[in-house]
Order: C-alpha cells, then structure tokens, then sequence
C-alpha cells in the first residue's frame, strides 16, 4: 500500500493537515506499513488524536521505545499524559535541554505547577525568557506576578509595550497594569470590545478601571451575569456600584441568595446589600452568631444585614467601647444594631457637639446619652444649622429638643406656610450646606487623629462625653 494511501486510512480527514516535508520523511524512511501502523497505534494509546498525529506525522517512524523515554521524563517533571497528549512537541525536543529550560524557570521562581500548565515555555530560548523577565520587571511588575503570569514570558516583548501603552490610554494607571498583567497577553482588539461592552452596560470608565479584571471576561457572560442579576431584583445601579458581582459565578450567587433568605434575610434586604454576595459564607454564619452572642436579636440582625459584612473583632470592639466607655445601654446598642456600623470616633465627637454646643452643658455636667438615641443618627452639621436657624428666627428649641429632629419641610413651613415642599428641601440643604462642608472636612482629619491616637496610646480619644 502507497504511504499515500496508507495515511489517509490512518489519519482520515486529517491527512490534509501532513506536509509535504513530513510525508518526504516518511517515504524515506525504511519502516514498513506494519511498522507505521504499529506506531499509529502506540502514539493513540498515549493519547494522541489523529489532528495531533497528523501534525507530528514523523512521529510514525520514530523509534517507539525513545518517544516512550521522553513520556515518561515529561510524567517526572508533573506532566499528565492529558497534557503531552495535547503538547506532543514536547516529544520532539531535546530531553536534556527541557530539563535545562525546566530548571532555569523554578529559578525565576516560576512552580512546577505553572511550568506545567504552560508547557510552551520549556521550548523557548531561555536567554530570551530571561531577557523578557526583565523587561517585565522594568514596568514595575513584580516577580511574584511575573511567576503567576508566566504565560508573559513567551510574548513578545514589543506586543508587550504595545499593550501595555494601549491600556495606559484605556485610563489603566501603570500600578494598575502591574497589579493585573495578563491583560498585556490579550488580544488588545478584544480588550477595547470588551471595555465599549461594560460602557454599554451603563458602567462607568473609572469604574472599569477601577476592576479591570472584568477586561478578561468574556462578554456574553458578563451580559448574562447582568440579566442574572437583574432577575434577582438587584436594581441596573446597584450592580454597576457592585461591580465585581459581575465576575462572580452566578451559581455561587444563587446558592448564597438562598442561604441568605435561610437567616430570615429578606429579599429586598438582600439586594440592597450585594456586598453580602461576595463574603464566604462561613464569615456570614461566625459573624451571625457573634452578632447573637452580643444579645442583638437575630430578627434585628436580619433587618441590617449590613453588619454580617463587618469585622467580628471589630464589632466586638466597637460593642463594648459604646457601652463600657460611651455609656450606652447594651439594651440599646442591642435594639439599635445599626450603632455598630457608625464610626464609634465619629459618633461619640457627635454626642459631645450635642452636649457642648447644642444643650451648652459644659464638660462637666451631667450628660446622659441614652435620653438622646434619636440624635444619633443625624448629622452634627444638620443639628447645627437648624440650631442656628432657630436663633436667628427667636424659636426657643431648648425647652423641646425635638424640634432638632424635624425635617425642613416642618420647620421652614412653620414660617412660611405657602412655601413648597420641595422648595423646603432644597432651602434646607443650602442652609446645611455650609456646616456639612466643614464638618467633613473636619471629621476626615478627625478619625485620621483618632485612628493615629489609637495606635499610639491604645485607646480612643474620648473615653467620657
């Protein structure tokens, strides 16, 4: 039978893909058809296919025993026989020179386990992959990250600056390229499809750049994802705030919304707090319990899932700092969990503006604060410009505290009667305007200085309102 002929039985539709130096060196070889199909035989029980067998067609009259010498090697270095089977240019290089290339590579602090996944460096000059380490590392890309992306190393290395000058101009900051390189192995086409596809989303551009790890994604995902998430009842804009929602596995997301609504969460809790999706779910259960373990009600804790989000030591932390130091009620805390999210600095600097400026007790004076939960919440420089706004119109508010409390469409309509709600609300915002400015502006600096006191002195400020 005619190499021709004998090839065609063998590799089928394949035989199209042998090239005309690979069925020269057949046909000049001296193996019989016994021995070729012999060998056909051997390369299938390794796990070759015929497109591969086709491709590496002088394998057919290579010495069996030497090919099965290099499989075996390759099994040494971690190598499944999946893997050569799908690399079998493995089987055509130099056995000492892959051991070479292997061990140049863990030198670079590359694992076995990457080597093996990328297979293509081994035949690679290794002068070359140490040339484009460094050139790697000259755009501030770490080792650590170089050897997570050893894919990089076979690039070439004037694509690499293509892409990564492409990206810059994309908005991606140079830290954040080095924190995310393999975006400097994509197609760049497809990189700028991709980013017109999340803007088309409603995403923003400094949200992308922001989480460009949705850059790799594949696209019809991330639109299916979107709708996923929607059909969930998570509003357009709390899924383009909550961006990274969009890169989690949606079976994942499924089985938490479940386990979630298992706490007696409810669903429009749950899709207010996306956050939620993203914490293990063991954290969610240890923070559960740790919340009980405080006295909070597990029914209140359901109705601020917010907190299954903090910290368990933190909470701790904050608990006892409101209730041994602050002096709040634990009844109260326990009634009123939403206190654990506040910034326990921030709300004890309120509790004494409260005291000082808006009561005028002196620090010396008696203050409890329990007599005062529903100022908690509201802002100082709310507090402040409706105090202000009671001077200035002659309205005792010290004998009835509470009017602090009301909203702007109450008390500037207490004046002027004919004055619209919505124009209410917005005079209301320009007279706290001012405050808030200042009062921000304030308390950034504050918790810096408190968060800075604590490490220094290991305590918070104010230990007494």
């Amino acid at each position: 039978m005619k190499i021709e002929e004998l090839l065609k039985e063998l590799l089928g539709e394949y035989f199209s893909r042998v090239t005309e130096f690979g069925l020269n060196f057949i046909k000049r070889s001296s193996k019989s058809e016994l021995d070729i199909r012999s060998s056909y035989k051997f390369l299938s029980q390794l796990g070759l296919k015929q497109k591969k067998i086709a491709k590496f067609v002088t394998f057919l009259v290579i010495n069996q025993a030497k090919i099965q010498r290099k499989f075996d090697n390759l099994e040494k270095f971690g190598f499944t026989q999946e893997k050569i089977a799908k690399n079998p240019y493995l089987l055509s290089k130099n056995q000492v020179n892959i051991q070479n290339n292997f061990a140049n590579l863990e030198g670079l602090g590359i694992t076995r386990e990457k080597i093996v996944k990328h297979p293509q460096l081994l035949g690679r000059n290794q002068n070359t992959i140490q040339n484009n380490f460094a050139n790697l590392e000259r755009l501030d890309i770490t080792r650590e990250k170089i050897a997570k992306n050893p894919q990089l190393l076979g690039l070439n290395q004037v694509s690499i600056q293509n892409n990564f000058a492409n990206l810059e101009n994309l908005g991606l900051s140079q830290e954040k390229i080095a924190k995310k390189p393999e975006l400097l192995g994509m197609n760049q086409d497809t990189l700028q499809s991709n980013f017109d596809n999340l803007e088309g989303l409603g995403i923003t551009r400094e949200k992308i750049v922001k989480n460009p790890e949705l850059l790799e994604r594949n696209q019809d995902t991330i639109k299916s994802n979107f709708v996923n998430l929607e059909n969930l009842g998570i509003t357009r804009e709390k899924i383009v705030k909550n961006t990274e929602l969009l890169s989690m596995n949606q079976g994942t997301i499924q089985s938490k919304f479940a386990n979630l609504e298992s706490l007696g969460i409810t669903r429009e809790k749950i899709v207010k707090n996306p956050l939620l999706f993203r914490l293990n779910w063991n954290t969610i259960q240890s923070n559960f319990a740790n919340l009980e373990s405080l006295g909070i009600p597990p029914e209140k804790v359901a109705s601020r899932p917010r907190l299954l989000g903090s910290n368990s030591e933190t909470i701790n932390d904050y608990f006892i700092y409101l209730t041994n130091i602050i002096g709040l009620k634990q009844a109260l805390v326990q009634n009123f969990p939403s206190l654990l999210t506040l910034n326990p600095d921030s709300l004890a600097k309120k509790l004494r503006i409260l005291k000082l400026d808006i009561l005028g007790l002196k620090r010396t004076n008696k203050f409890d604060p329990n007599e005062y939960k529903g100022f908690f919440i509201i802002s100082p420089a709310t507090l402040m410009a409706k105090k202000q706004y009671y001077i200035r119109t002659g309205i005792d508010f010290r004998s009835n505290l509470n009017t602090l409390l009301h909203s702007w469409k109450v008390i500037l309509k207490r004046d002027n009667n004919d004055i619209s709600d919505n124009e209410a609300t917005e005079k209301g915002k320009r007279l706290t305007r001012p405050y808030k400015e200042n009062y921000d502006r304030w308390m950034t600096q504050y918790k810096k200085m408190a968060a800075g006191f604590a490490t220094r002195r290991g305590r918070r400020i104010i230990i007494k309102v």
